[in-house]
């Protein structure tokens, strides 16, 4: 996947993002995050894995009581409902953010850039005006 082209790499992913965003789909959402977690697992180093889940984790944990307490389908107050409810918004988290995770591990900003510039014909200044922007967005909080 690192050798792919970015810009279809990034057409793809997001694709594949919006397919997400609009199914309410416990299996789709596990299967794409297993999928991507197979990918991470060759792509990744293991301790940035580990502390990757741990982050996904954290924010899962935080949708989920988020969807279980805020959960409100006809005012029967079912609570299987809105265990499931909030199972499928933390698998939400954890698709998005594998997703995102094997974009940015296999993607360099550079090729990305220079992809963009070349598929969908993204003018020079635009190109190195972002180029620009992410370089030196880390270089802020030091400042």
């Amino acid at each position: 996947m690192k050798y792919r082209n970015p810009t279809v790499k990034l057409l793809t992913l997001s694709a594949l993002a919006l397919l997400v965003s609009f199914q309410d789909n416990l299996l789709l959402n596990s299967s794409l995050t297993l999928f991507f977690l197979l990918l991470l697992l060759v792509y990744l180093p293991l301790k940035k894995l580990l502390k990757l889940l741990f982050l996904l984790s954290l924010s899962a944990v935080g949708i989920f009581f988020t969807g279980l307490l805020f959960f409100q389908e006809g005012q029967n107050g079912s609570t299987t409902a809105a265990y499931a409810y909030g199972i499928r918004l933390a698998s939400r988290v954890y698709c998005f953010g594998t997703l995102g995770s094997v974009f940015a591990a296999t993607t360099s900003l550079t090729e990305l850039i220079y992809s963009l510039q070349q598929q969908l014909r993204l003018p020079p200044v635009f190109a190195y005006g972002l180029m620009a922007a992410f370089h030196m967005a880390p270089m802020i909080p030091k400042e």
